[in-house]
């Protein structure tokens, strides 16, 4: 879902992945979201800081390189 829509935050994740895979709550999906950020020999997704105006952290993926904040 993160290389179709870009960066988003743990709420949107899980309403977008609904049909995909079925989290039990925000916190699973943060769960796996830091599963991959603290992957030591390629991490997949990288935590970014939220949006300007926003208030959530977003996760983007690293397949195309670091992304810069």
């Amino acid at each position: 879902m993160l290389l179709l829509r870009g960066p988003q935050t743990c709420g949107q994740l899980r309403a977008r992945t609904e049909r995909l895979f079925s989290f039990r709550d925000l916190d699973h999906v943060k769960e796996i979201a830091e599963e991959l950020v603290e992957r030591t020999a390629l991490p997949l997704v990288q935590a970014l800081p939220p949006a300007p105006g926003g208030r959530e952290g977003r996760y983007a993926h690293t397949l195309g390189g670091k992304i810069e904040a």
